[in-house]
């Protein structure tokens, strides 16, 4: 999952590019990595 590998989701694109997206059964979480920190900020989750 994101916790041990963050890149395990897919990158978004255009105006979200900075922003990964992860999927676990029907919710999408969408989030942002800081490696220097070593962070994982979810900017959302919702049910697809």
């Amino acid at each position: 999952g994101i916790a041990t590998d963050p890149e395990c989701g897919e990158p978004l694109m255009r105006e979200l590019r900075g922003l990964w997206n992860y999927r676990v059964r029907r919710f999408r979480i969408v989030y942002a990595i800081n490696p220097k920190a070593r962070v994982i900020r979810l900017m959302a989750v919702g049910h697809c």
